[in-house]
């Protein structure tokens, strides 16, 4: 049979998993070159020649304007469609509604590759009966390719990249430079390998979950665990840094620690001593329900006051989206939540009067910290301890965030950035600015009840960035209006955990005999599960830990 394949760019990996598993019959797919007109004349050409149209469902491929094209034109012409799900999740558009689709979500196994043969043997049969005798013809309207306005290209393609679909906006920017945009300030080549850049990163993170992640499904239960640790370390001489599970702690297997050097993982994620850590770990040694000690660290600077520094006070405190909300005292209990043991209650615990930032900390925020020449590269701000002095010695240059955008929360920042960020924000603004307590970020999710989530007491896939929304990246802190907490604020549940003060009875090795203890982070992230945005789940983890799913927002102490 003579098929075509339909995918977004970034899913690229599993297509070719998939067109050598359909090796028998005559496949083909474009290499997404976007070579302007004779591209699209191409993809004409197959689709003409084609008698099945296989269609590889994910959330980028369904929003892709070019792929839906393709889809329109094969369903016009006759060919038998073959639509095929292989990210969870995936939002089916009604256009596709009535196609029955096969779940290839788990990959390529006995049982669903004998579905997807079956399901082409089928296709080729109805193609036979009904032989393609009647000449299809496609319109002059269907032979342009999908049309775009050369005028604000740019602006879709930055929109684009801004929300994730890197994929498109390759697709915008190399349709933009085949048709000769001009720009006196602006580079089509500069922005193009930046998008690209962006693609081929998202890409390989995407094919690394879908091979993680039936090799974290074996380690997880015992009696596939051995299977499941060979598995992980054939996995992990390909992607050496990809264990958002911890499978490395796990199966026994040591990283590599070198509390100097700074290298990206596998996931363009890093870590100031070269380890992976575990973003969701499957142990129970870090849960909420130990004993926990506060120790709220607030820098007080003796050098005399700038001039100047009332006018910077005023620019910082007008940053977009650095806005402080007024928390009433009140009592939580603070419980504890882990997956393999029972709902734990702990005491009632009085929590005084605060405020607490409205969105975490955003990127701009952040940035205006870094180009401060006072900010960053101003080594007081890590004074607080020796810990986090020799970090920062050892790290003199800030880390960049996965997830460009002004209105992002901050992420790939550790503790020990969080804590200095806040020391100097306060400093700025001349307020006592620290990281919240555990407690109070429940007081701020809860108010007067008892609620798990800021809204209430039932997950809503539509007021957090969670794993369920299938973005799989952050989005903007003012997003998610319907999940605010009781007192306005955003963000509590999802999008990035949030870096606490709260520390763990476990401490971590460190150089020289000092001793580093585990810090707590809470509120779930964009690929987390739902389940941990609850606010009674929350872990601890080294303080050095570095990783795209972290964030962090400030308090202001009022007493």
């Amino acid at each position: 049979m003579k098929i075509f394949i339909s995918y977004a760019r970034v899913d690229k990996p599993y297509c070719v998993q998939i067109v050598n598993t359909l090796d028998v019959h005559q496949v083909w797919y474009d290499q997404r070159l976007y070579a302007g007109q004779q591209w699209w004349k191409e993809i004409l050409r197959r689709l003409d020649w084609c008698e099945g149209f296989v269609y590889l469902l994910s959330p980028d491929s369904v929003q892709s304007e070019y792929c839906r094209r393709e889809f329109e034109l094969a369903e016009s012409l006759g060919r038998q469609i073959i639509p095929i799900l292989i990210v969870p999740n995936t939002p089916i558009p009604t256009w596709l509604a009535n196609f029955h689709y096969i779940d290839l979500t788990g990959g390529l196994s006995v049982t669903n590759v004998t579905e997807l043969l079956n399901s082409v043997y089928v296709a080729e049969q109805r193609t036979r009966i009904h032989s393609l005798n009647v000449p299809q013809i496609i319109s002059s309207d269907q032979m342009q390719p999908p049309v775009i306005s050369n005028s604000k290209i740019v602006g879709q393609a930055a929109a684009a990249m801004q929300n994730g679909q890197y994929d498109h906006a390759v697709f915008l920017l190399r349709q933009a430079k085949e048709a000769g945009f001009q720009s006196q300030f602006i580079n089509i080549d500069d922005l193009l390998k930046v998008a690209e850049a962006d693609l081929e990163h998202q890409t390989k993170l995407r094919e690394a979950e879908r091979e993680y992640r039936p090799i974290s499904d074996l380690v997880r239960h015992e009696c596939t665990r051995e299977l499941g640790c060979q598995s992980f370390k054939k996995f992990r001489q390909v992607y050496p840094d990809y264990d958002p599970d911890g499978i490395a702690s796990i199966c026994g297997f040591a990283m590599q620690r070198d509390p100097v050097k700074n290298f990206t993982s596998g996931n363009g994620h890093s870590n100031g001593h070269g380890v992976t850590i575990p973003e969701e770990p499957r142990t129970d040694d870090d849960r909420s329900g130990r004993v926990l000690k506060v120790d709220p660290h607030v820098i007080k600077l003796n050098s005399g006051q700038k001039a100047s520094e009332s006018q910077q006070a005023i620019a910082i405190a007008s940053l977009p989206l650095l806005e402080f909300i007024d928390v009433p005292a009140g009592m939580v209990r603070l419980d504890a939540y882990a997956e393999s043991s029972p709902h734990v209650e702990r005491d009632g615990q009085y929590v005084k009067a605060f405020r607490m930032t409205k969105f975490p900390i955003t990127n701009r925020q952040y940035q205006t910290f870094i180009q401060d020449p006072e900010g960053y590269a101003n080594e007081v701000w890590w004074r607080f301890s020796p810990q986090a002095v020799a970090w920062r010695t050892a790290n003199p240059k800030p880390k960049p965030s996965q997830f460009k955008g002004d209105d992002r929360p901050r992420e790939t920042v550790n503790w020990f950035d969080a804590m200095a960020f806040c020391s100097w924000l306060g400093k700025r603004l001349e307020k006592r600015i620290t990281l919240p307590t555990v407690a109070q970020f429940q007081r701020a999710v809860q108010g007067h009840d008892s609620r798990v989530f800021p809204w209430g007491m039932d997950f809503k896939r539509d007021c957090c960035n969670t794993r369920e929304s299938g973005i799989k990246m952050t989005t903007a802190v003012d997003y998610y209006t319907a999940g605010i907490s009781p007192y306005g604020i955003y963000d509590l549940a999802g999008n990035v955990w949030e870096w606490c003060l709260d520390l763990s009875e476990e401490s971590v090795d460190a150089p020289e005999g000092h001793v580093i203890r585990k810090r707590a982070v809470i509120g779930g992230s964009h690929v987390s599960p739902y389940e941990r945005s609850q606010i009674n789940f929350n872990y601890y983890l080294d303080p050095v830990t570095v990783y795209a799913s972290i964030g962090f927002r400030a308090i202001e102490s009022v007493d």
